[in-house]
């Protein structure tokens, strides 16, 4: 009998125990507010593993002005729920970047999203987990920003600093054409068009399909699209670096053009920070590889050297 109630004993104060320390690890809230300090000196170039990968890669900086026009700072409960929320929105300040801000003690979320539209159709709604960057014509005109975004967990304490210095990361894939054979006579133009996601979650941190296709409008319906002039007789055209692409969640059917010359290239993948390069030829019906209108997809981080080949 004393036994048990021996280890009766023992597991209260094992229970005891264990709720102190779960306590000892919460900052006590005294009910002051303290400074809370974030600057966002620009987003960091860095490339996620896709397959063959030898890792990430990381280069430097970019001054956050170069890019970014508008920057959002949201500030949310563990759980979610919104605490406040700020939008920076001259990028001709000397402060556009910096943040000052008061919050009691405690642990909390910040989401730092900057974008490169001045115009005020770009826009957060919500107040919780599921809030949602887009664009607000989006029934009609695809949504097309550069996105750049960080997602930090942080504790205000009553002592010690609580300054950051905050880099962001792009969230857009980017999308080059290369079409190999010579451009016949009377063609001016080589262009492409897919259809993209038009919403970032931006607690969740992910693009998604905001549209709904029982919807009047179809929002999924809307091409975007990207073009480059062609000179007739020239073999090896090369297209810019189109850098609005959002969906990097699914895979995507691009269909690439020209003066009544057309092929489709299903399962494209994109991925975030990396350009996606559709090689192979379109004014020929020969194939150039296996399979997707023999066209190969080569995968290239958007700003170093090395590349990653994948055959569909």
């Amino acid at each position: 009998m004393k036994s048990k109630v021996l280890i009766f004993i023992l597991i209260g104060i094992a229970a005891l125990s264990c709720k102190k320390d779960k306590t000892s690890n919460q900052p006590v809230d005294d009910g002051k507010l303290y400074p809370v300090n974030f600057t966002v000196n620009g987003f960091i170039q860095q490339h996620e593993p896709i397959t063959n990968s030898s890792g990430k890669k990381l280069t430097a900086d970019t001054p956050l002005k170069a890019l970014a026009q508008r920057i959002y700072y949201r500030v949310y409960k563990p759980d979610g729920t919104l605490v406040k929320s700020r939008r920076n929105t001259n990028y001709t300040l000397a402060d556009f970047n910096k943040f000052k801000d008061s919050l009691t003690v405690g642990n909390y979320i910040a989401v730092f999203l900057a974008y490169d539209k001045s115009h005020g159709g770009y826009s957060v709604g919500g107040n919780g987990p599921d809030d949602l960057f887009t664009f607000t014509a989006r029934e009609t005109t695809p949504m097309e920003a550069l996105i750049f975004y960080k997602k930090i967990s942080f504790t205000v304490t009553s002592s010690g600093s609580n300054s950051s210095t905050i880099a962001l990361e792009r969230v857009n894939a980017g999308l080059q054409l290369k079409i190999t054979d010579a451009v016949p006579a009377g063609v001016t133009y080589i262009a492409a068009s897919y259809q993209d996601y038009n919403g970032f979650q931006v607690f969740n941190n992910k693009p998604i399909p905001n549209w709904d296709p029982n919807d009047e409008h179809f929002w999924g319906s809307i091409d975007h699209g990207m073009s480059t002039a062609a000179t007739p007789g020239q073999t090896n055209t090369t297209s810019a670096v189109w850098p609005y692409i959002l969906n990097t969640v699914t895979p995507i059917t691009v269909t690439i053009r020209a003066n009544g010359f057309q092929k489709t290239v299903y399962n494209v993948m994109f991925y975030r920070n990396t350009t996606t390069i559709l090689t192979g030829k379109l004014f020929t019906n020969e194939p150039s590889g296996a399979g997707n209108a023999g066209f190969q997809t080569t995968f290239k981080t958007a700003f170093d050297t090395d590349s990653i080949i994948k055959n569909f």
